[in-house]
């Protein structure tokens, strides 16, 4: 009798045994499912942009910002910013200078070739700030300037000096981008490259402009209803 009691025990021990193994295994199993889980979902969430073609469509939650911001990618085409990579918020502040507190939005793209400072940036600033966004973004230019005087290749240390900040109200934008085939002598490409940057600054004003108009067309109705009441 003593000898089955203790045979029972013993067996009762194993499958206890057994049991908290498996308990073990699928609590890893759980916890490996949830970190790849977890990880696709950080993956998902740090892709803000869905790729079209050679671009990446870049969300923009402002419409003005965003319609300014398309009208340039638009009038280039393939003479957009060479080789683009969507610029960080870390960059935005570490080498554009911009204060996140002076935004409520910002979006940009730069060259990754080491050859090039092609660089697009629009920016929508909080009430009062297009100033210090400016200049922030003057500072930028600089850099740029400065980088291609010191490394004069592919024609940069001309192009970079039609680099230009453009400011709309509460929106400010750096630009310097285009073709620059490098006609006869540097003062005829400088001006073919401040040429295209004056492209880029057209397709942002008319955006503008259009909206400065139609603005205007309401007042002026509203001004002539409350006049013939």
């Amino acid at each position: 009798m003593k000898r089955l009691i203790t045979v029972l025990l013993a067996g009762a021990m194993m499958s206890a045994i057994f049991a908290g193994c498996g308990s073990d295994k699928d609590k890893g199993s759980s916890s490996s499912m949830s970190q790849s889980s977890s990880s696709s979902s950080s993956s998902s969430s740090s892709m803000s942009s869905s790729e079209e073609g050679d671009k990446v469509e870049i969300i923009i939650k402002d419409a003005k910002l965003k319609e300014a911001f398309d009208a340039v990618r638009r009038e280039f085409g393939e003479f957009y910013v060479s080789m683009p990579s969507v610029i960080t918020e870390q960059q935005m502040q570490e080498m554009y200078y911009i204060n996140p507190d002076d935004i409520e939005e910002f979006a940009g793209e730069m060259s990754i070739a080491n050859v090039s400072g092609d660089t697009f940036v629009a920016v929508k600033a909080k009430p009062g700030k297009a100033d210090a966004v400016a200049e922030a973004l003057e500072k930028r230019r600089t850099d740029i300037i400065d980088q291609f005087k010191t490394y004069p290749v592919n024609f940069m240390d001309i192009k970079s000096e039609a680099a230009k900040v453009i400011t709309e109200g509460d929106y400010v934008f750096l630009v310097l981008m285009g073709d620059i085939n490098v006609p006869d002598g540097e003062e005829a490409s400088l001006e073919m490259a401040q040429k295209e940057v004056e492209r880029a600054e057209n397709a942002i004003k008319s955006v503008f402009e259009g909206s400065g108009s139609s603005a205007a067309s309401s007042d002026a109705g509203s001004s002539s209803d409350a006049a013939s009441k």
